[in-house]
């Protein structure tokens, strides 16, 4: 059996410490598992002026799965610079987050399908004389992707879906 491929991100801050634990945990499955890394974030933005690497598209495509890190963004980002875990999504068309909460001996076995790449991810921020307002947008075509995988999903696992 190939051994399945596993991209690592450790982005900005803590992402690079949550990232590095998990990378500890994989490499307990070395058997089954190619780990590479990548940078990405505003540590490397400021280094390079570019928030992902040229090839990240190519990066991600080529795994089987991906590590993301936390990523910092400043509260008024500096010209130019875009969220790499929003440029990315929308890059390789990822516009669904699956979030599992599970435990068997509550029976409680529930996915979370969450929009990510518009609505309070691409909020516009502005201020008033009372403080910082969000714009949220959340388009047709997102909303329906999103509607589509959670369908999809739902299938897969024979179970409802509710729409919140």
């Amino acid at each position: 059996m190939a051994k399945k491929k596993v991209l690592l991100i450790p982005g900005d801050g803590i992402g690079k410490e949550v990232v590095s634990a998990a990378a500890l945990v994989l490499a307990h499955f070395d058997d089954m598992l190619r780990i590479s890394q990548a940078e990405g974030g505003f540590e490397y933005w400021q280094r390079t002026g570019r928030s992902l690497p040229c090839d990240a598209v190519r990066l991600v495509e080529d795994a089987d799965g991906v590590l993301f890190g936390a990523t910092g963004t400043p509260y008024q980002p500096p010209p130019g610079y875009e969220s790499p875990i929003l440029r990315l999504r929308k890059l390789v068309g990822g516009c669904a987050n699956l979030r599992f909460c599970a435990n068997p001996l509550t029976g409680v076995d529930i996915l979370i399908v969450r929009e990510c790449t518009e609505g309070m991810y691409g909020a516009e921020e502005s201020e008033d004389h009372d403080g910082a307002i969000s714009i949220v947008r959340t388009s047709i075509a997102a909303t329906k992707a999103v509607a589509e995988k959670a369908w999809t999903c739902a299938q897969s696992r024979q179970a409802p879906v509710t729409i919140v």
